[in-house]
């Protein structure tokens, strides 16, 4: 599985994401330097979901979040995909 960079569509998706969960704000200036990574063909065997993925990892705490376009929604994916650390 090859990872890529974003398109501009999708880093809109991503900021308007964040605009509505964050009351606002706007990260437009800052998004270039944000580590993201999309992966077209993401597919885990016993998940539902079989797609594209967009992972952030962020560059001021040491996390990631990951993100799918689940029923061509963008949407942060912590409640869809596994856990394997709990």
């Amino acid at each position: 599985m090859k990872v890529r960079k974003p398109t501009k569509a999708e880093k809109k998706e991503l900021l308007e994401y964040y605009k509505r969960y964050t009351g606002g704000d706007d990260f437009s200036d800052e998004i270039d330097e944000w580590y993201i990574g999309v992966f077209e063909n993401y597919y885990y065997g016993h998940s539902w979901y079989h797609g594209k993925i967009l992972v952030l990892v962020n560059t001021h705490e040491p996390y990631a979040e990951t993100f799918t376009w689940a029923d061509g929604k963008f949407d942060r994916a912590d409640d869809k995909l596994p856990h394997f650390c709990e």
